[in-house]
């Protein structure tokens, strides 16, 4: 029988009194309780917790939310087993387009989406995110987890008696390495998703099937790092030499690499001694097998959906997708989601000219959104993209985004005469004709239009440095640029996630940036407050001092998501978190019996 696991959150104003894990075994609607391993339970955790969801956790002062009648795990309600049950066997292959096969075998050390599509199935991190809603923490190498000390202890329980995929016995000692890897990457090895795990203080193994996790501060989101599909658990017998080939690809998780052809695809086998059951008794995963197919461009994709030789087509931006529908009507099932992150014109402040604060916010307010926004918009076609925050559409104010000074049509002259005066004072006018947009291929039609618009407002004359994706990213973090446009957009749950990722010190994407010391404040402040007003209150000053005092970039938009097509007898694929929040396990997934097999 499966066994569901809920959390809540039982809080005062600044300090957690009890921060534990619900966890309840035996039946498909466990009676979740609240109490900390050798603690006495907490005074209010006899109200029912609600079904976790870690973008509502209840503010202090305010209501609880309304519990919420648990899922099953195999289906969603809007995609109900047809009588009979759900069917195992069958093959399964899917398309991917855009950013390219992933640079490296190691997906820890690569952020790009495509590393997830091809890679993440045959891993488990210590917990995940549910395929069927993005959000909600369900168990995978782990089984069962407690929170205490304030929120700066977190134990886990690993089954014992598992196995890596090539045979060896995982122990205690390899998952706490692996952990400790995440905190303290190897001399030389980039984590670039690393960030939400730079408060670890201590990684502890207990006994034969527990390990401790210590933080340096009460952090009431760390579970949600420790449910982030790129922390995965790595063997140390392969990882410590380096994940350097398809043979490497060794984990935990439901399958198994089978044959691989380097910037082509990975096709697997399940693996027969997954310790994750389905709700039929027998482990998972469904299918017979499953194929990821890297497509070098969006034609070649859309043609292999259209006769048969894929089943699914993911991450398709929305032009793509429209013309499709119009072609293919309903002999195609069409999700659509938002991407939860943003695009940006990054403001290089190691050297200069963005060294001087005036010259980044003379950038920053000269930059018109909408016009920008109106340039890229395909006729014809829905608008979704929008001006953006620094947070994109985690925002808990994005919809007030337009409002703001230089945003307002009814501000622009004076935010336009200001970024004027601003360029001459800091002496950026001095570095016309000398300053380059870091790009990759598939941005350079958006970086043509800020070259254009940075000539329109200020006169600056800039070039377009037109590079792979890799080589972007590399030089990036190397801080070899002038300007860098670029997009972040994956698994964003709320601002904290965003913050994590891209702006906090250490984070993967912070390419140089020190925050005020104001702002660092506010950000720890806002590790110790619960989901509500007084978090969306942090947030709010946060991103006011990133636009007037810091300015470590331009927000150019929120950027408008992508689209899955797929085929009708493709079942528990659901776009929101499989795409948005990168959910690809895929141990759920199955097919009905008349998908096509032996391609």
């Amino acid at each position: 029988m499966i066994r569901k696991y809920r959390f809540a959150f039982v809080a005062l104003l600044a300090m957690l009194s009890t921060v534990a894990v619900a966890c309840g075994s035996g039946d498909d609607d466990p009676v979740a309780t609240a109490t900390s391993t050798g603690q006495q339970p907490a005074a209010t955790a006899t109200t029912p917790p609600a079904t976790v969801q870690p973008t509502s956790t209840t503010a202090p002062g305010q209501p609880s939310p309304t519990p919420r009648p648990a899922q099953p795990t195999a289906a969603p309600p809007t995609q109900a087993p047809p009588p009979g049950g759900i069917r195992r066997g069958g093959e399964f292959i899917f398309g991917s387009s855009g950013t390219g096969f992933p640079t490296k075998w190691d997906m820890t050390q690569d952020s790009v989406f495509s590393s997830p599509q091809h890679f993440a199935r045959h891993y488990n991190g210590l917990l995940q995110f549910s395929a069927r809603d993005g959000s909600t923490v369900i168990p995978s190498l782990a089984n069962e987890w407690d929170i205490e000390g304030d929120a700066t202890e977190f134990t886990l329980t690993i089954p014992t008696g598992l196995q890596w995929h090539d045979g060896t016995p995982v122990t205690i000692d390899d998952v706490a390495w692996a952990v400790k890897r995440w905190a303290d990457p190897p001399q030389g090895v980039s984590l670039p998703r690393v960030a939400g795990f730079k408060s670890i203080v201590g990684v502890a193994a207990i006994g034969n099937d527990k390990i401790k996790i210590m933080i340096s501060a009460t952090d009431v989101g760390f579970l949600l790092e420790l449910a982030d599909p790129w922390h995965i658990i790595v063997p140390k017998h392969i990882a410590q030499d380096g994940i350097d080939s398809a043979a490497k690809v060794i984990g935990t998780g439901p399958w198994m690499v089978d044959q691989t052809e380097r910037d082509n695809f990975v096709k697997s086998k399940p693996n027969p001694n997954y310790h994750r059951n389905a709700p039929d008794g027998s482990p998972f995963p469904y299918l017979d097998s499953i194929t990821s197919i890297q497509f070098p461009e969006q034609e070649t994709a859309i043609a292999a959906l259209k006769t048969g030789r894929i089943d699914l087509l993911s991450e398709q931006n929305v032009e793509a997708t429209f013309n499709f529908e119009k072609d293919e009507g309903d002999k195609f099932v069409y999700q659509q989601w938002i991407n939860p992150g943003l695009t940006r014109l990054a403001l290089n402040n190691t050297r200069p000219p963005f060294d001087n604060v005036k010259a980044r916010e003379a950038v920053y307010l000269a930059f018109d959104r909408l016009v920008f926004l109106d340039i890229l918009q395909t006729p014809g076609i829905p608008v979704l993209n929008k001006p953006a925050s620094f947070f994109g559409s985690t925002d808990p104010a994005w919809d007030d985004v337009p409002t703001l000074y230089g945003y307002d049509p009814a501000t622009r002259d004076a935010a336009l005469a200001e970024a004027r005066q601003l360029a001459e004072e800091s002496g950026l006018m001095d570095w016309d004709g000398k300053l380059k947009i870091l790009v990759n291929t598939g941005g350079s039609s958006s970086a043509e239009v800020i070259q254009q618009l940075l000539d329109e407002s200020l006169g600056l004359s800039v070039d377009l440095d037109i590079t792979d994706t890799a080589s972007m990213f590399a030089r990036l973090g190397e801080k070899d640029f002038d300007f860098g446009r670029y997009g972040t957009g994956v698994l964003h749950l709320s601002p904290m996630s965003q913050i994590q990722a891209d702006w906090a010190p250490g984070a993967g994407r912070n390419y140089g940036w020190t925050p005020p010391q104001n702002w660092l404040d506010l950000f720890e402040e806002a590790k110790r407050t619960l989901q509500g007003p007084e978090l969306n209150a942090i947030f709010a000053e946060m991103d006011r001092i990133m636009r007037e005092e810091w300015i470590p970039s331009v927000p150019l938009e929120r950027v408008s998501g992508s689209s899955v097509i797929a085929k009708p007898y493709v079942k528990n694929f659901d776009a929101l978190p499989g795409c948005k929040f990168k959910c690809f396990q895929l141990e759920d997934v199955w097919v009905t019996e008349d998908a096509p097999s032996g391609r």
